[in-house]
């Protein structure tokens, strides 16, 4: 009995390995999904994104990420996180802490906890 290899295959000019993805998915990705709305355009979004054959592993560790992310920006609708391609985002790393408001902040009375 011999098991055959992943192979390469080239779709859109750009190298994917086979579908791996589980039989489970869908129930996966919703499961772990924080933001839990429009699910009839996310399950839309998901068959979409499933077709462009991400590796399994990239996609399911990119959303790993997503879900234990720190900052204080507000969660995607998950149909604008599949559509949007964001298992590829490199997202910028932070210490888990917003950034502190200075006295030059108060001083213009801005507080939206970025320097301009």
């Amino acid at each position: 009995m011999s098991t055959k290899a992943p192979t390469l295959e080239l779709n859109g000019g750009v190298a994917h390995l086979g579908d791996d993805w589980p039989s489970d998915a869908w129930g996966r990705f919703w499961s772990a999904y924080p933001h839990k709305v429009a699910k009839l355009d996310a399950q839309r979004a998901f068959a979409r994104a499933q077709k462009k054959r991400v590796p399994w592993d990239k996609f399911w560790g990119a959303l790993q990420s997503y879900v234990n992310k720190t900052d204080d920006r507000p969660w995607c609708n998950p149909a604008t996180w599949l559509n949007g391609g964001r298992w590829d985002d490199q997202p910028a790393a932070t210490n888990g802490k917003p950034p502190a408001i200075t006295a030059d902040m108060i001083a213009r009375g801005d507080f939206r906890r970025t320097p301009r």
